[in-house]
């Protein structure tokens, strides 16, 4: 996914930009760049247009690929303003277009987050409407588990920390492989249990770990938060849907998330399913197949 522009800047900098650049030479090399994003944000918009084009000949005006095509245009549209924003904020921050008070700078920083969460939010949308249109590109080979479940460990435990949740995370056995995409595999387990997060109070309990069924490899996420009522149980994997609806909900989100995830889960062979019972917490799983000693990696 493409990331928000981002300028730096040497220590000893004051009326210059990064590399010795005057201030307005620079602020131009940031505008430049944010054109370069945005054309290949076109580029990469008109090759799922043209492949949804393509689907609706063959199989007819689909109500799905429509809305997948109109989630991709809007987040196209949306990420190109929100990367401009980015690059803005960046040259204030770096004080190219004058000196900031303490709450000048402390309002600019509160823009950067508030631009970095709403583009997290466009990009998972963008995610899910080309997953759903097969545009999304997979390299499956074999995953060392425990490996990959020590990455999402490492970069998760302080969030859980900085809450007051206690997080186990059980690991595997180190012989476990499973057939998939790494990334893509992260991007699952992380979307998951930073759900787990959301949805988990202050001193709740969450557990990450693994089992072997037969062929299959099962990841587990397993919170003991407010759990999720039966009649949602089905709806929270559908693009848009959280637990509470309206605009008083108290979590923050776009409900893309799980959507995404069952999504990328199902593209490589497996599965994302949940059991819940309201006021005693959750469990995600994660299925999919475990790898053959000696498998070729796909690329898709």
């Amino acid at each position: 996914m493409q990331q928000p522009v981002h300028a730096a800047v040497d220590q000893d900098t004051t009326s210059s930009g990064a590399a010795g650049l005057p201030a307005d030479d620079w602020a131009w090399e940031v505008a430049r760049t944010a054109m370069e994003e945005a054309a290949r944000a076109r580029a990469e918009l008109d090759e799922v247009l043209a492949a949804r084009a393509d689907l609706r000949l063959e199989q007819g005006a689909d109500p799905r690929h429509v809305k997948s095509a109109f989630l991709a245009t809007m987040s196209h549209e949306l990420r190109t303003p929100l990367n401009a924003i980015a690059g803005y904020a960046e040259l204030l921050s770096m004080g190219l277009c004058g000196p900031l008070t303490k709450e000048q700078g402390e309002a600019v920083e509160r823009i950067k987050r508030g631009q970095q969460h709403l583009l997290a939010l466009v990009n998972g949308v963008l995610d899910f409407a080309r997953c759903e249109a097969n545009q999304l590109p997979f390299d499956v080979r074999d995953v060392p588990l425990r490996e990959t479940l020590a990455t999402v460990h490492a970069t998760l435990a302080p969030r859980f920390q900085l809450n007051a949740q206690r997080y186990e995370f059980l690991g595997c056995p180190d012989e476990v492989h499973v057939h998939c995409d790494r990334q893509r595999l992260q991007q699952i387990i992380i979307n998951v249990l930073e759900n787990a997060a959301r949805f988990t109070a202050s001193g709740g309990r969450i557990t990450l770990g693994a089992e072997m069924e037969g062929e299959r490899v099962q990841v587990f996420v397993r919170d003991d938060g407010r759990g999720i009522p039966a009649g949602k149980l089905d709806e929270i994997f559908e693009p848009f849907i959280q637990v509470e609806d309206g605009l008083t909900r108290p979590y923050e989100g776009a409900g893309m998330g799980l959507a995404v995830s069952r999504s990328l889960a199902r593209h490589m062979g497996g599965d994302l399913t949940v059991k819940s019972e309201m006021g005693h917490g959750s469990v995600f799983t994660l299925t999919l197949p475990r790898a053959v000693s000696g498998s070729i990696a796909l690329h898709t």
